[in-house]
Parts: C-alpha cells; sequence; structure tokens
C-alpha cells in the first residue's frame, strides 16, 4: 500500500517567489532539528522540500509528487510538510496521497477515495499557537486513520501527531523570529463554502437544497420523511436505496433523520440550543445528551465529523446554509 511500485517523478511548476522560497527553507530547517526525536518508523511517513529526514533519499523528489494532489495552492502560500504516504486507488489505479499538507497558513486533509478524487478538507489555521494547535487537533479528528491501520502502529501515530504540533509551533515562531507576517485566511461563512473546505463537495450524499439537479430526490425525501410543504431544504445529507431515501436533512425550520425501515424523526430548531454538545456515535449524531439523529452509513468518520462541523456551526450561527 505504500510507495508500491515505481514513482514517477512531475515536473511540478514552482510559483514561489525567491523571498518565499528563503523563508520555506527556513521553516523546513526549524522542522528538521526535532527529527533526531522521532523514530525512523515515524520519519517514513514525513516528507518536507528541504531538509528533510534521511529516511528516504529522494524525500524532497516524492514532496513534489505528493504536492501535485493539493494543487493548486493560494500564491501567498508556501508548502512545508506531508506527513502521511501514497496509495493506489484499486478501481481507477491512480496513486493518490493519502495525510496531512501543512503549509505556512493552512492545514489540508487528503483521504483515500475509491469511486471520486475528493477534494481535501481545508483549515486555515490563525498566528497564535495554542489555536492554531486546537485546529490541528479538529483536522486530525476528520481524518480516516483506519486507512493506515495496517502499518502505524498507535505509537507512531501519536509521535507523528506530535510532529505536526511542533511543526506548526516552529513555522510560528520562525515567523515572529523574521518577521513574516501570517496569513489570516477566514473560513467561509457560507454553507457551499465549507461543503467544499471540509472536503465534501464530491461526495454524492451531500446536497444543497439550492441545487436543481437533486430536486427529484428531495420530492421523495419531503414524501419519506413527512417534511411539511412549506419548509425549505437547505441541507440534506442523504443516501438511496430501492426503499426510498435515508439520511439527515436541515430545513429552515427543523433537523430531520429516518433510517431505512423507520419512522422519521423531527426536531424542531427552536428545541436546539446554540451550545448544546454534539458527538458522532457509530452512524448517529447525539445533539445534547436525548437527541439522536442518523446519517447514511456510507459516511466514513471523517466525512461523518465533517457534517458535525456543519451542523455545530449552524446551530451555533456561524454560517448560513440558506445561500
Amino acid at each position: 500500500m505504500y510507495f508500491k511500485g515505481k514513482v514517477f517523478y512531475l515536473d511540478v511548476p514552482n510559483n514561489l517567489s525567491v523571498q518565499q522560497i528563503d523563508h520555506q527553507k527556513s521553516y523546513c530547517k526549524k522542522i528538521s532539528t526535532r527529527y533526531e526525536d522521532y523514530s525512523e518508523e515515524a520519519l517514513q511517513f514525513v516528507f518536507s522540500p528541504f531538509f528533510q529526514p534521511e529516511v528516504w533519499e529522494d524525500a524532497s523528489k516524492v514532496f513534489k509528487t505528493l504536492l501535485l494532489d493539493y494543487l493548486p495552492l493560494d500564491q501567498k502560500e508556501i508548502p512545508v510538510l506531508f506527513v502521511g504516504g501514497r496509495a493506489q486507488n484499486k478501481i481507477t489505479r491512480k496513486n493518490q496521497a493519502v495525510g496531512f499538507l501543512l503549509t505556512d497558513h493552512m492545514i489540508y486533509v487528503r483521504e483515500m477515495s475509491v469511486f471520486t478524487d475528493y477534494l481535501p478538507k481545508v483549515y486555515p489555521y490563525p498566528s497564535s499557537k495554542v489555536e492554531a494547535i486546537e485546529v490541528l487537533g479538529k483536522a486530525a479528528s476528520a481524518f480516516e486513520w483506519e486507512f493506515f491501520e495496517t502499518i502505524l502502529s498507535d505509537e507512531v501515530k501519536k509521535e507523528l501527531m506530535q510532529l505536526m504540533i511542533e511543526a506548526i509551533t516552529d513555522i510560528l515562531t520562525t515567523k515572529e523570529t523574521l518577521e513574516i507576517s501570517h496569513v489570516e485566511s477566514l473560513k467561509s461563512n457560507d454553507l457551499s463554502g465549507r461543503i467544499t473546505e471540509l472536503g465534501l463537495l464530491n461526495n454524492s450524499c451531500v446536497k444543497m437544497g439550492s441545487d436543481e439537479k437533486h430536486s427529484k430526490h428531495f420530492r421523495k425525501v419531503i414524501k419519506k420523511f413527512s417534511i411539511p410543504l412549506d419548509e425549505t431544504i437547505e441541507l440534506a445529507i442523504t443516501d438511496s436505496t430501492l426503499m426510498g431515501p435515508y439520511g439527515l436533512v436541515v430545513t429552515d425550520r427543523s433537523i430531520y433523520s429516518k433510517d431505512l425501515m423507520e419512522s422519521p424523526v423531527c426536531t424542531s430548531r427552536e428545541e436546539i440550543e446554540a451550545n448544546y454538545p454534539v458527538k458522532i456515535i457509530e452512524d448517529s449524531i447525539i445533539l445534547g445528551t436525548n437527541i439522536a439523529h442518523m446519517m447514511p452509513n456510507s459516511l466514513n468518520q471523517g466525512e461523518k465529523e465533517s457534517v458535525k462541523t456543519i451542523l455545530v456551526e449552524y446551530l451555533s450561527g456561524e454560517i448560513a446554509l440558506h445561500i
């Protein structure tokens, strides 16, 4: 699974300015001072453009190849570190980067996809080290670590998490030392933007209510979920079988969900407080202590976490679902 077969190195366009390359080298050099504290097993999953671990002789070339799956990046953005691996899609036979790309102000999370090339999840981090590490925690919780379970022990996973924490800390420390301004990339405050940032854009289960191509599906949803005709579907996380649609639906007034062969469940928006704790248990999303809504079982854990993030931001008023 990990770097099997021949790796073909492509000429990746380098659009960084001379100054940006100097900054990139400074970030990588600072991070490289940490490598002696980590096992060789962990460093096999670490790649950078400069001052890379000595586990792989061609680590910088591999980094450039992996970077292709994350392009295009913003012109103001400097890629610094990749933590993860590369695997072959069993359907398309295409090699794919799987893991975390850290830039000087963003964290990208890319998972293995079978049928579709999913866009990476995007997590901008601020200049505050404490808050940046919190953002990394959210990104890590949204990653499907099970993909690496046959080659990544729990101990190595802990090492890689610690290295990423130190890498982000080192990037921000280097910026302070060299007086490099930090780009504050604000996350989107609308539904379509967050769907893209959280890597759900190409997921067939995720449907915006305004998308007319799903109108036939929504007519079935309205009937099966017993949604009043005067309510507007804003977001649907649904799948379909011969028995009809099932999953989670958010309207302008309520949250609905329905499992196969079960009656729909409805929670009025007025019943839900903005500060309700939200957690995932198997295929269900739990609001508070006793409000449960189910999601399609075809979603992986990372996708469920992304749906949870959208729902939390909706309940707290951070994003508007209607567009």
